[in-house]
């Protein structure tokens, strides 16, 4: 009381400080004197959104009349304040210190923490971070305490964040850092001392046993599953796979994994990670080498192995809280050894066991899965899902279990995935994609197994084969997409698994023909059991080839499209990826709104920069995540927020036709009021070329910097404007055809800071490991201005070819770009302000946002129209629609074909060289069309449309 009674004076002379300022290595955070309904004293706003609220509470407090009320309304609320630093406080280098807090609870199911931050003093690092996490629900005042790891060298202040992400109520009150003086032995003596206890837990049922296995193989298969071992098939994958089984013999058993000696550090994360997946690893192959023979052998060496973590702390360092990977993976891989060698267990062996985990499980519900209620864009929470299931099913006895089992099954029913949707995307990139379609097809086949639900019937799953299909096409070499680890490396044995076993499930004919040229390993058990549940009916399905297949496709969930020309190999394709995603930069997601990356011949030609060393690296953090390292533009040298959901795009339109491509997005909305209309057009002219238009509008005058990333050094051409770069037998160019006038920069090294006419200039960021050069380009306005208008064209050759030469004028509303070269000659009209207007050009006339008409050796060879009613030509050719269409027409001797976007029941007026003698409309032959003076007259319904005409 002494002490307390001291700090209020102290507090009240130094005029209603939070802080108690002596002494100086420690510190005593109370609300007492605090105006009530405002922040503290020298607190601020860290996040706020969507109804976050932070004040004193001038009626609840632990001690006293006041403390900290922090609350969310919502899922998406984010409430973050803090004392930033903690005044009057001065840590010191190598010392641990005792940090307790008082904290009360309402309704809460919020991702929720009371954080101390170790800042340098320049203010410009995290040095190191101590948690304390409150429990979910409703709870009176409770104490939550800890010691922090030795304060690292170089810190000088300590920084406190509070944080509520979610909805609920938090309280906090009496917060105090004190020097702790034990030492390490201690220290760990003293972190063991406050664990939890396991939970005490009853016998299963004497019928128990006969519910395992139950993980994606009945008790009442075992027997078969068993029996086909003696098949040819299944001898082979056998044969494979319990090699590795017998390997785990011999292995010695590694020791509980070390706490972080001086606070968290990237390689002794990495250490603890190789141990739990080794353990992991060994677990799942001595399991299911039991599973499919039914030798002891495998069960009592899986024991071993279940007693070894059974030993470990389970609120040490394999706990979900201290490491948030080690324990759902223990989790994980002794859920599916204890399952399916069930029927080996003693009930004084199970006595041991299931309190274990039980107590993960319970862990991991409360600090990951179970926060999804309210936020379900967490993407460890995401996957730690299906560990909570299998979990679940081995405790299905439990009431406890079967709630989470109840949880998982009504989360992937009716909200999975939070990110893809119907479409079949995955907002975090194809690597993660693949990395999550691990846990996602787990569900599906342990939820049919178990009869909870059949996931397949999902569009999502239905569809999101075809994700990996557009943005890595067969013999792709180097993965060229977007978000963490976007660019490098090929298809891969998941990438194969993943789609065989979507193949398979779904009796998809696509997937298998794109399935069976991969190619891969099957020395998995995912396989094993793949053939077992499908393989019968995959073997009686027929393939069907890509080029029945859109050649490009649009992911609107996810805001991602792929243009291609050539959907079925990648050595005969050119390929530009876009994205404007709804889900914004947040999780594995950068900050790169209307950005795209381009691929020829599968040479990746523009690349999203940046290197994915670790998660939260300096260069990670500062560059790759950053929109100064993606294919789009920056607002005076600054860009889009990188880390948040509503930093976000939209893709306003797409389509697919014969000869050409088209799509747009939207991104003003992720530059956080530094735009108001950032609008970009890509026009693809399929195999040659790519136009680029952007429309952008500030609120006030600013210089743009259009960036582009490359892997082969850029020559810059500064009197025409053009940008030109090989890599191997393939080359760029690229044409800035508007503005007039540009400023060009090249940097071969990573910078995190620059102003509006030098970009990459301050901070050099570097990868932790030496990495080949990328190149970082910016085309940057000379004048600052409101207005933005950008005509860029991408032109990819082969060296063997003759390019193609382009050049751009403007004449009122209209903008033409000529493209010429090899007996060709296009042209391009666009609407400058982007609505529909009369369009005049070269030997072109159209009513519409834009047209484009491409002759080869004179000869009408195709044409497109964006949103118009009628393009003409003065050789006479043209098309009509009695209402507005998007369409495109191809030409060749024998027929003509159309493919369109009509939005209602339309009348189509067509030249064509020489009397139809068929017409069909959507692969059905049409009677009722007319020909006269060379035009074609038929009557279209609306949606997407294909016309094939022959003579």
């Amino acid at each position: 009381m002494f002490i307390r009674l001291v700090t209020v004076l102290l507090a009240f002379c130094f005029f209603s400080q939070t802080v108690w300022a002596a002494p100086a290595e420690s510190a005593l955070i109370t609300f007492e004197t605090e105006v009530a309904g405002s922040l503290p004293v020298n607190w601020v706003w860290i996040t706020q959104r969507d109804g976050a609220q932070a004040a004193v509470d001038g009626h609840i407090a632990y001690q006293g009349k006041q403390s900290l009320r922090v609350s969310g309304t919502q899922a998406t609320t984010v409430s973050r304040v803090g004392a930033n630093p903690i005044r009057d406080f001065v840590p010191v280098e190598g010392k641990r210190y005792h940090v307790k807090a008082w904290v009360r609870s309402e309704n809460l199911a919020a991702d929720t923490w009371i954080k101390i931050e170790f800042i340098n003093k320049e203010r410009t690092q995290v040095l190191g971070n101590f948690f304390l996490r409150p429990e979910a629900g409703s709870i009176d005042w409770y104490l939550l305490e800890g010691i922090t790891s030795a304060v690292p060298q170089g810190t000088a202040e300590f920084w406190l964040n509070i944080n509520l992400g979610g909805s609920g109520t938090l309280w906090v009150d009496e917060v105090s850092v004190e020097p702790w003086e034990g030492s390490l032995a201690e220290y760990l003596a003293y972190t063991k001392a406050i664990s939890t206890a396991l939970p005490k837990v009853p016998a299963p049922p004497p019928d128990h046993i006969t519910a395992h296995p139950s993980i994606l193989v009945r008790h009442d298969e075992v027997e078969t599953l068993r029996e086909l071992r003696k098949t040819s098939l299944y001898k082979a994958l056998a044969s494979m796979l319990l090699p590795k089984a017998d390997a785990v013999f011999f292995e010695p058993l590694p020791d509980e994994p070390a706490p972080y000696p001086d606070g968290w550090e990237v390689n002794h994360w990495r250490e603890m990670r190789a141990v739990a997946t080794q353990v992991s690893n060994n677990l799942i192959k001595l399991g299911f080498a039991y599973l499919i023979t039914g030798q002891t052998r495998y069960a009592e060496e899986a024991k071993r192995w279940i007693n070894l973590v059974c030993g470990w702390d389970v609120n040490g360092t394999t706990s979900t809280s201290y490491h948030d990977d080690l324990g759902r993976w223990l989790l994980d891989a002794m859920s599916m050894a204890v399952d399916w060698i069930y029927d080996t267990f003693t009930p004084s062996e199970l006595a041991a066991i299931r309190p274990v985990l039980l107590a993960r499980g319970r862990e991991l519900f409360r600090v990951q899965v179970q926060g999804l209620a309210n936020n379900p864009y967490d993407s460890h929470a995401i996957s730690s899902l299906a560990y909570i299931t299998k979990a679940a099913l081995v405790l299905s006895d439990l009431p406890e279990a079967r709630q989470w089992l109840e949880f998982t099954t009504q989360f992937y029913q009716e909200v999975y995935p939070p990110w893809g949707g119907k479409d079949g995307g995955w907002n975090e990139g194809i690597m993660y994609w693949r990395a999550s379609m691990s846990q996602a097809l787990e569900a599906a086949e342990m939820l049919r197994v178990a009869g909870l639900a059949d996931l397949y019937q999902k569009d999502w799953y239905k569809n999101t084969g075809y994700f990996q299909m557009y943005f890595q096409p067969l013999d792709t070499k180097d993965l060229n997409a977007f978000g963490d680890d976007a660019f490098g490396g090929g298809i891969g044995d998941s990438g194969y698994l993943h789609s065989l076993r979507l193949a398979g499930a779904l009796n998809d004919p696509y997937l298998k023909w794109y399935t069976q040229r991969i190619g891969g390993s099957l020395s998995s058990i995912y396989a094993y059991l793949f053939f077992f549940r499908y393989g019968d009916t995959y073997q009686q399905l027929k393939e069907a080839p890509l080029t029945e297949l859109p050649r490009s496709r649009a992911f609107y969930d996810v805001g991602w499209v792929a243009l291609h020309a050539n959907l079925s190999s990648a050595k005969d394709d050119v390929s530009l990826f876009f994205k404007s995603s709804p889900l914004g930069s947040v999780s594995h997601s950068h900050g790169e709104q209307n950005s795209f990356t381009l691929t020829a011949w599968g040479t990746p030609l523009v690349i999203s920069g940046g290197y994915y060393d670790w998660y939260g690296s300096p260069h990670h953090y500062e560059f790759t995540r950053q929109t100064r390292s993606k294919n789009t533009i920056l607002v005076d040298g600054a860009g889009q927020h990188y880390r948040s959901i509503n930093a976000a795009g939209e893709i306003t339109e797409f389509f697919t036709g014969v000869g050409y491509d088209f799509t747009a997005g939207q991104a003003a909305q992720a530059y956080e009021g530094k735009l108001n209309d950032f609008l970009r057009e890509t026009y693809y002219s399929v195999p040659d070329y790519f136009v680029i238009v952007d429309r952008l509008e500030a609120p006030k005058a600013v210089r743009y910097n259009w960036l582009l990333h490359t892997l082969a050094p850029p020559d810059v051409d500064g009197a025409s404007q053009t940008v030109s770069l090989r890599q191997g037998a393939v080359g760029l160019q690229v044409s800035f055809l508007q503005p007039a006038q540009l400023q060009f920069e090249i940097a071969d090294r990573p910078y995190a800071g620059g102003d509006a006419l030098t970009v990459y200039k301050d901070n050099e960021v570097p990868p932790e490991t030496e990495m080949p050069t990328q190149y970082h380009l910016a085309a940057t306005t000379l004048e600052a201005a409101q207005h933005g208008f950008f005509v860029t064209v991408l032109h990819p050759y082969r060296q063997t070819v003759p390019q193609l030469q382009f050049s751009g004028s403007r004449q009122d509303n209209t903008f033409q770009i000529l493209a010429t070269g090899d007996e060709r000659r296009d042209v391009t009209l666009i609407s400058v302000d982007g609505q529909v207007a009369q369009l005049q050009g070269e030997g072109v006339s159209a009513y519409g946002k834009a047209a484009a008409v491409s002759r080869q050796e004179g000869q009408l060879a195709k044409l497109l129209l964006i949103e118009g009613e009628q393009l003409t030509l003065t050789d006479g050719a043209w098309v009509k629609v009695n209402a507005p269409a998007t369409l495109a027409v191809d030409y060749s001797p024998e027929h003509v074909s159309l493919a369109a976007q009509l939005n209602q029941f339309t009348r189509l007026e067509l030249t064509v060289p020489n009397a139809p003698t068929s017409v069909r409309v959507n692969d059905v032959e049409v009677t009722t069309f007319s020909w006269q003076d060379g035009r074609l007259g038929v009557e279209l319904p609306s949606g997407e449309i294909q016309v094939e005409i022959k003579f």
